[in-house]
């Protein structure tokens, strides 16, 4: 298989975890906190017809999530693909309280810097650490000005987690949620226990 072949079949091995762990959230009747605090997954649509496709997120509370699945994220293809997405999709026409999101399953370091970055602009707070307004500068060049509050209030990144049984099976689940900044959580018989790191290259290690 090409190089080419094999990152399309991870890209989609990770598509499919990443919507297990979304419809375990779903079954269990638990809100996926860092997306939103107490709105439940009611609904999983794949390969949509929208300009954000790989997984939408229907919400109890009549909110939707347009989720970017990608195996590894740099500032490569995979980011631009993305961000060209959310783009069309503000275009396209949101409601009020939609999210767009991406997913994945490796980043590079300043991915991360980028997350933390715009949950201080949500908060309402000022930006100062360098890597946070490097990272920033990344998204905003490739957004147009008119779309870029609405597309840094919007977004949300998430990154591979691995998950234990309460029963004691320690699995290397490849599911993903998005950022905690609260730390574990417990959700039916499955306990949050830590992030993977975000590298330079590859993918997410243990």
């Amino acid at each position: 298989m090409s190089s080419a072949g094999q990152a399309n079949e991870a890209g989609s091995v990770f598509r499919r975890d990443a919507a297990v762990y979304f419809a375990v959230y779903a079954l269990i009747g638990k809100p996926i906190a860092p997306l939103n605090q107490t709105a439940r997954v009611q609904r999983l649509d794949f390969e949509t017809t929208d300009p954000t496709d790989d997984i939408v997120l229907s919400l109890d509370d009549g909110t939707k999530a347009f989720i970017s699945a990608k195996n590894h994220v740099d500032a490569g293809k995979s980011f631009k693909e993305t961000v060209a997405g959310w783009i069309a999709q503000v275009e396209e026409g949101m409601g009020p309280n939609d999210l767009l999101g991406l997913t994945f399953g490796s980043c590079a370091g300043w991915v991360r810097d980028l997350a933390d970055g715009l949950r201080r602009l949500r908060l309402g707070q000022e930006i100062s650490r360098t890597a946070e307004l490097s990272a920033l500068q990344k998204l905003d060049a490739l957004v147009p000005e008119g779309h870029r509050d609405e597309i840094r209030q919007r977004a949300r990144y998430g990154a591979y987690l691995r998950i234990r049984d309460k029963r004691g099976y320690d699995g290397d689940v490849r599911g993903t949620t998005f950022w905690s900044y609260r730390g574990g959580y417990e959700a039916g018989n499955f306990r949050l226990v830590k992030h993977a790191p975000c590298v330079g290259r590859g993918r997410a290690r243990n």
